[in-house]
């Protein structure tokens, strides 16, 4: 009875400080996402060469763009083309943190996405898009699983609307926006990634696995 009541408390007590996984956390203030993050890269795409005829595709649009910390690709999601292009234009979609943005759409009207491959894992990402989800809905998915609705369908011309997410249970390596509208361009700029960081363990944590040590000492004793 007296190894019973050493050893089953202390296996108990061990289960309530384990963390739980933890919800998916969502932001539509900037302000409020840097409160609980601190982002280890932002790009806003103001080294990169802007072409002038961004906001219609351009004479030659691209399909991947590549920065220091990601890459970015495009791909129509119901046939026809999609392209990328660094842009400047001041209405549609257009820049909120310098004079560059990136500037997604299709050059014939379809649906699209954008994913983002990451060098580095991240557990959280905030972004501005601007003109977006005027005839669709616009979405987000993560390799970790995560998936939501970042603006439903249909916001006025030349939107402007942050969007933060934090998964403090799970780290991604992409994600990836999703344009269900047709005849739709989006801005993307200020882009926020937070590098994963794995605590050190927690005192009370720590604590459990001593008593633990406590109890399997002196479940050894007794036997002996």
């Amino acid at each position: 009875m007296k190894l019973r009541h050493v050893v089953v408390p202390t296996m108990v007590w061990l289960s309530l400080v384990l963390p739980a996984n933890a919800t998916t956390l969502l932001y539509t203030n900037e302000a409020a996402f840097l409160a609980n993050t601190t982002p280890s890269r932002i790009e806003s795409f103001e080294s990169l060469p802007h072409e002038p005829d961004c906001s219609i595709g351009g004479a030659s649009p691209s399909v991947s763009i590549a920065t220091s910390g990601f890459s970015v690709s495009t791909t129509p999601t119901a046939g026809g083309t999609s392209f990328l292009c660094i842009g400047t234009a001041a209405g549609g979609p257009h820049a909120t943190d310098g004079i560059n943005a990136l500037i997604a759409g299709s050059n014939s009207d379809d649906p699209w996405q954008l994913t983002f491959l990451l060098d580095t894992p991240s557990n959280a990402v905030g972004f501005y898009l601007t003109d977006a989800a005027e005839s669709g809905h616009a979405l987000i998915t993560t390799s970790a699983g995560d998936s939501f609705i970042i603006a439903s369908c249909c916001l006025a011309d030349d939107s402007e609307l942050f969007f933060g997410l934090i998964n403090p249970s799970a780290s991604f390596s992409s994600f990836t926006l999703i344009n269900t509208g047709f005849n739709d361009g989006w801005g993307v700029d200020k882009i926020m990634l937070t590098g994963v960081h794995v605590p050190a363990p927690g005192t009370f944590t720590l604590l459990g696995l001593g008593l633990a040590g406590l109890g399997l000492s002196s479940l050894r004793k007794t036997r002996h």
